[in-house]
């Protein structure tokens, strides 16, 4: 008994660290509900992206293992935005689908902190494709001021 416990401690203990490990890697998507997320973007100042997926969907799939797994893309990413992946057939994901008229899996939102829509792209990308959307994204809008989005775009700063 005192053999198989000497086993199975170390196995487990392994076992736990592999499943961490995989958690911390690739990029992170915030956990809570729309309203949440909204008031995260505006507290940290930072534009959102939204994954707009399903789980029956290849090409979600295939972005999921390949390309959010990235370290380049997910470093940037994790950085310039609040990630949020939403199933368009659960919860919050039918009103919100309907909200944006998605139609195509993959749909890819850039919001402001607010939850406005500025930018979109439909379909699969791969690694360098999807990071250099992004960092385009970053260029075209510049930062944003937590304090206030309508004068940050006011101001044009």
């Amino acid at each position: 008994m005192k053999f198989a416990a000497r086993l199975i401690v170390p196995l487990l203990l392994f076992i736990s660290l592999s499943v961490t490990a995989q958690e911390e890697k690739g990029i992170h998507f915030f956990k809570g509900n729309l309203e949440e997320l909204y008031a995260k973007a505006q507290a940290e100042g930072k534009p959102i992206y939204v994954d707009v997926m399903a789980s029956w969907c290849g090409p979600c799939k295939w972005m999921a293992r390949n390309v959010f797994t990235d370290k380049k893309v997910a470093n940037y990413y994790n950085e310039h935005f609040i990630n949020y992946s939403l199933d368009i057939q659960k919860g919050e994901g039918v009103k919100f689908g309907n909200k944006f008229r998605v139609s195509l899996l993959p749909t890819h939102l850039y919001l402001y902190p607010d939850g406005t829509e500025f930018s979109r792209y439909l379909g699969a990308m791969n690694k360098s494709e999807f990071y250099l959307f992004g960092e385009g994204i970053i260029h075209d809008i510049g930062p944003i001021k937590p304090q206030g989005l309508l004068k940050n775009l006011i101001e044009g700063s």
